[in-house]
């Protein structure tokens, strides 16, 4: 696997300082994606197009790698009634993948409850869908600290904390039920308010614009 570029590799120093492995690598589309994958992982994509099974396939072997680096046990990884993947016991993790890219973070339970990994295409939201994403002046706040690839930058920030917090809450959560708050040191907080769950959930992590592509880790301490 190749390594990530620069500014993903920037992350995973940052992300690494928190006791989270990440591993990155580019996605290729091949006739056997799906050729040395565990039964139980290539039949969850096995009536899938070549595409998402390649997408597939590399961000599971990412995973297992991630596992591997954070001293587990290297497993089969399932999925759960909502396809996310099933961890084995002691560790967190999340998986994120584009039609070029696939990231994989993991993490002991011991040290955070949840974690989340996002990657995004860099380029500008169109008006209406960064109108659904964000309210007005969470977006001017995103635009004034990342310029306009701000909502994007919110957008993979919001998937991230949604899959670190839904070990944990197991409800559905909106797009505007995450207020982010985006830091010029890469760094940014979340607060995610849902019926049931009081008080809010706050979530912290990092983010880059890494060539291409928008990226964003986060944790549930």
């Amino acid at each position: 696997m190749q390594q990530p570029s620069s500014p993903l590799a920037r992350l995973g120093t940052r992300v690494g300082r928190a006791g989270i492995v990440l591993r990155a690598a580019p996605v290729d589309v091949v006739t056997d994606a799906l050729g040395d994958l565990p039964d139980v992982e290539a039949g969850l994509v096995r009536e899938a197009g070549p595409a998402r099974r390649a997408q597939f396939a590399v961000g599971r072997r990412l995973a297992r790698a991630a596992l591997a680096a954070s001293g587990s046990d290297v497993v089969a990884l399932g999925a759960d009634h909502l396809g996310a993947p099933r961890w084995p016991a002691g560790r967190v993790g999340s998986i994120s993948h584009l039609p070029d890219l696939a990231v994989a973070v993991v993490a002991r339970a011991a040290d955070h409850r949840g974690v989340g990994v996002d990657v995004a295409p860099a380029a500008p939201l169109p008006p209406e869908e960064a109108a659904v994403l964000l309210g007005d002046d969470e977006q001017r706040a995103v635009v004034a600290v990342t310029g306009g690839v701000g909502p994007t930058v919110a957008f993979a920030v919001k998937e991230a904390t949604y899959k670190a917090v839904h070990p944990t809450l197991r409800t559905p959560v909106g797009y505007r039920d995450v207020t982010v708050s985006l830091g010029a040191d890469h760094g940014f907080t979340a607060t995610v308010r849902v019926p049931g769950a009081v008080p809010p959930t706050r979530v912290t992590g990092w983010w880059e614009v890494a060539g291409a592509h928008v990226a964003a880790v986060a944790v549930l301490g």
